[in-house]
């Protein structure tokens, strides 16, 4: 497995190359640095090309979006005390998913999965929507949600999406539509993204605390817990 072509932007994880990939010849899987990363499978690819079509690597600067140079801010926060509380951002984006919800669109929203001990993108639903609370400063993987995006938005042209996601991950949603000439409505929310640390410092911080404190199995975890205030 060879890291795809080396060139001035680098891989965001986004997955979108996968995505929108005829040939499944694409994954994102953890490096060396501990990023999600895109890797393609030489024995499938068949340089069709796609990939290039979606990734922040190949696309030019006004590609990206638009910049703001004069913009009128608004600021807000959930009315529910409970959501608030339980949120760390202001409930915005609580509220705006559960509306998206409520409202009939296929939603998406990044958990943390104890599982696999890692951030990950999945559609929310009545159930799943609380797990979706609060920020979560890890990389998400976004490869099995996205490709199930696409897959519906492909069966039924009628359906509708709301995503969450960096705005990496957002351009990666959108540029998977354009390549497979989508029309279905879709509607994104970018988060302010500053960066995220490595999956080998997180891994060892986990290390760290079942050696320090014996915490050998984790069910939940709160980023930013208000337990003090």
């Amino acid at each position: 497995m060879n890291t795809i072509l080396d060139n001035m932007k680098p891989c965001t994880g986004c997955s979108a190359c996968s995505t929108v990939c005829p040939k499944d010849a694409i994954s994102c899987r953890i490096d060396e640095n501990g990023f999600y990363t895109a890797t393609v499978n030489p024995e499938r690819c068949v340089n069709c090309g796609k990939c290039q079509h979606v990734c922040i690597k190949f696309l030019p600067s006004e590609s990206m979006g638009i910049e703001l140079t004069e913009a009128v801010l608004y600021s807000a926060q959930a009315k529910n005390e409970a959501v608030l509380k339980s949120c760390t951002s202001g409930g915005i984006a609580y509220e705006l998913a559960e509306y998206g919800i409520e409202n009939g669109y296929i939603v998406t929203g990044v958990v943390y999965d104890c599982s696999i001990q890692a951030a990950k993108a999945i559609l929310l639903d009545d159930k799943t929507l609380s797990q979706s609370k609060g920020s979560k400063y890890l990389q998400a993987l976004t490869e099995e949600c996205f490709r199930e995006i696409v897959r519906t938005a492909k069966e039924k042209p009628n359906s509708k999406f709301m995503v969450f996601g960096t705005p990496c991950q957002i351009l990666g949603i959108k540029k998977s539509f354009e390549e497979n000439r989508l029309s279905n409505e879709l509607i994104t929310i970018d988060l302010l993204c500053h960066g995220v640390p490595s999956y080998l410092m997180w891994n060892a911080y986990l290390q760290w605390l079942e050696k320090k404190h014996g915490v050998s199995r984790i069910d939940d975890i709160v980023f930013r817990s208000k337990k003090n205030g």
